[in-house]
């Protein structure tokens, strides 16, 4: 009885924010969910052109009906958070950029604005077409596990750039000895800087390494030495360091993020608390009256 009147005494707008908070534990969330995983399907599908054309009207009202699902949504959110949409969640402005980029790109495919020669002029048809493939960047706002991760990816840049910097000057390195040891004899690999600096990131990347390696140790049979160090600086050590910063990265945004839910969970607990220790003072001056109430019942009864 006392959850239903609990209930009853909520907002609308404090009914309707479990179902938009992003935590994935709603029938509605895991709705959303779904329309965002049919859209990217859609969106994809119409990329070929023999089914597009075959059902073009059928992939069209989909993603329109798509786009409706996803205002509601937004709409219901302005609901839940009010005045505390922008300050609640960034999520929420970047759902809101979203949609109104998704709205922008649709536009143009109202029979509407059809006739506008605006629109036939530029091909703003076939360029706002591609605004629509942003709808699938929602599951990212429909994740918390997707939002620590981009979070976390975001706040290991600083970190990326400075590894990416010594990165560099690897590759400075290695370059000039390149181009000193093997310009001449490899100047297609090796003729230039820039050359060499190509060179050396389609080793790092593993591309075509046979064909570039073989030939020059066939020349020279040291240079093994040259490529395997390079191979293990570049591939191995600094790109381990890269994604250690990233996973370091994530440890620290989820423990952030759990000592924030500690924060907010323990103003509840003590409330919680506070409660239960009024119900035990009153059940205490309860016990104490009915036990004065037997003292003074036993001393009649023994005069």
């Amino acid at each position: 009885m006392k959850q239903k009147s609990q209930e009853q005494k909520k907002s609308i707008p404090q009914r309707i924010l479990p179902y938009v908070d992003g935590e994935a534990d709603s029938f509605f969330e895991y709705f959303i969910i779904f329309v965002i995983i049919l859209n990217s399907a859609v969106l994809g599908i119409a990329t070929s052109p023999g089914i597009s054309a075959q059902f073009r009207t059928v992939l069209d009202i989909i993603d329109k009906t798509c786009l409706a699902v996803f205002v509601v949504e937004l709409v219901l959110k302005f609901i839940a958070y009010n005045k505390h949409f922008f300050s609640a969640s960034k999520w929420n402005t970047f759902d809101l950029v979203i949609v109104l980029v998704s709205i922008f790109g649709t536009v143009p495919y109202f029979s509407i604005f059809r006739g506008i020669k605006v629109f036939r002029a530029f091909k703003l048809v076939k360029t706002l077409k591609t605004l629509r493939v942003v709808k699938t960047l929602k599951i990212i706002n429909s994740l918390k596990h997707l939002q620590i991760i981009l979070k976390a990816i975001v706040f290991a840049i600083p970190s990326i750039i400075w590894t990416f910097l010594l990165l560099l000057i690897a590759f400075y390195f290695y370059a000039i000895i390149g181009v000193n040891l093997f310009g001449a004899e490899f100047s297609e690999h090796f003729g230039s800087l820039g050359k060499s600096f190509y060179t050396l990131f389609q080793l790092m990347l593993f591309d075509d390494w046979g064909n570039i390696t073989r030939p020059i140790l066939k020349e020279f049979s040291a240079s093994w030495i040259y490529f395997v160090s390079f191979g293990i600086i570049s591939a191995y050590t600094i790109l381990q360091v890269v994604t250690g910063i990233v996973v370091e990265s994530i440890q620290n945004v989820t423990t952030d993020k759990n000592h924030k839910n500690e924060e907010t969970a323990e103003p509840e607990k003590v409330t919680v608390a506070a409660h239960e220790i009024e119900n035990l003072s009153r059940q205490i001056e309860l016990l104490e009256k009915q036990i004065c109430e037997l003292n003074v019942k036993m001393q009649n009864n023994a005069k």
